[in-house]
């Protein structure tokens, strides 16, 4: 069941200033002081007769039934008696006079009604009061608490006050809706659900209580980057104060330009980028500040950096697989002739690797060569070398062939136990005729 379009709105969205503003229906309110703070759905109006706001007016005439009051309010201390909104004539109680504590209404010269129902102080609570011909209804986070067979005008002169001088209450007030029509049990729980409502997301679907994974990423310097999008799933618009990430000394993030409103559907989007500086397991969080209710809200953002599996490099020669450590036979070779095998390494893994030094144990008869190594070998790349053997003697020799890789962005000195180092090695015999 879908609400009617609201006659008035207060959201108290302001930072400050002494005006509340209406954008549905223009009835600006008037504050004695700057008293705007945090509150259920953004910012609120903080009302106290001793430090917040004591004064608050409208132009606003008397609305006679039917009509809807609906909004968030967290009481702070017991009064006498705390008015929510008022005129010359009537006033709508978050504290009943005298010493009650309950939630009522007045029409000033008859009498005062109450519900039997008590705010708590110290937590929001979201009221709505209805009024019709026949009664008065007031319903507490979306059920109907209790009914009064009295009708009653909603005076909204003033709000905070009965008369802008007496009663003051001690609340905070937020995301106040005013309706010229009597909204039904079914249609009241609704009001809890149509303000501004957040929703983050990562490649398509919402960041749930785990965050966003980068699951395990190279060592590389260069980092992996992840778009978040913010969009607006509610009613009322979506105003994104700014986007604050808790520790950044691997992760970064890089928002938008904030403040931005977003209307009913829309979005923006900001990227947080994971640039390991160790190996291991990194978190922290990030924290979106807006209106809309529970705000920030923070989700965590992980990922883990490893040195890249040695398996990912695959080193064949004449379509045949050699593994590293292997032992290859080269054949035979006649004294004073040449002959070479060619290898071809490519890069069957995620990420690049970078092909460096290369060699052969000591020896006259074998020489090892690259097709312009150092180089970097992209995913899916290959790069060839070539293991030659020109023997000037006749002899059984046998030799160690090595190359060394490793992560883009490590200097490769060919120690093969060094970090982010890798050693391809095989043992090569030959017979010599």
């Amino acid at each position: 069941m879908s609400l009617p379009k609201p006659k008035h709105t207060w959201n108290f969205n302001e930072i400050s200033g002494r005006t509340a503003a209406d954008p549905v229906g223009g009835a600006t309110i008037a504050v004695d002081s700057e008293s705007f703070v945090a509150g259920k759905v953004g910012n609120a109006l903080r009302f106290n007769p001793k430090d917040g706001a004591r004064l608050a007016t409208t132009t606003l005439p008397e609305l006679p039934p039917p009509w809807t009051a609906a909004f968030w309010v967290k009481r702070e201390a017991d009064s006498d008696g705390a008015t929510l909104f008022s005129s010359s004539e009537y006033a709508l109680k978050l504290e009943q006079w005298e010493n009650t504590h309950e939630v009522g209404f007045t029409q000033f010269g008859q009498g005062d009604k109450a519900f039997g129902y008590r705010a708590p102080i110290g937590e929001w609570v979201h009221l709505a009061l209805v009024g019709t011909a026949a009664e008065t209804r007031l319903y507490v986070n979306g059920r109907r608490q209790a009914t009064l067979p009295s009708p009653v005008k909603l005076g909204l002169r003033w709000l905070g006050s009965s008369g802008g001088y007496v009663e003051v209450a001690s609340m905070i007030l937020d995301e106040v809706k005013i309706f010229d029509e009597a909204l039904t049990d079914a249609q009241v729980p609704e009001l809890l659900n149509e303000a501004a409502k957040i929703e983050i997301s990562e490649g398509g679907a919402p960041v749930g209580p785990n965050g966003v994974d980068w699951g395990t990423i190279p060592l590389d310097g260069k980092g992996t980057t992840k778009t978040i999008t913010v969009a607006n799933r509610g009613d009322d618009p979506l105003r994104v104060e700014r986007i604050a990430l808790e520790d950044g000394t691997v992760f970064s993030c890089s928002p938008p330009s904030l403040p931005q409103e977003l209307a009913r559907g829309a979005s923006l989007t900001f990227q947080v980028t994971f640039t390991p500086d160790s190996t291991g397991a990194r978190s922290t969080s990030v924290q979106v500040f807006s209106n809309a209710a529970g705000s920030p809200h923070t989700f965590t953002v992980s990922g883990r950096a490893d040195w890249q599996a040695e398996g990912d490099l695959e080193v064949t020669e004449s379509g045949r697989l050699i593994p590293s450590g292997s032992d290859y036979d080269f054949g035979t070779v006649t004294v004073g002739s040449r002959a070479a095998r060619t290898f071809t390494v490519t890069n069957r893994g995620r990420y690049a690797w970078q092909l460096a030094h290369m060699g052969t144990s000591a020896t006259s008869a074998f020489s090892m060569k690259s097709d312009s190594w150092p180089k970097l070998l992209s995913p899916g790349a290959s790069a060839t070398f070539t293991l030659a053997c020109a023997p000037t003697t006749l002899a059984r020799e046998g030799i160690m062939a090595t190359f060394f890789y490793g992560t883009p962005g490590i200097a490769i000195h060919g120690d093969p136990n060094a970090p982010g180092h890798r050693a391809f090695t095989l043992r090569v015999s030959v017979t010599i005729r």
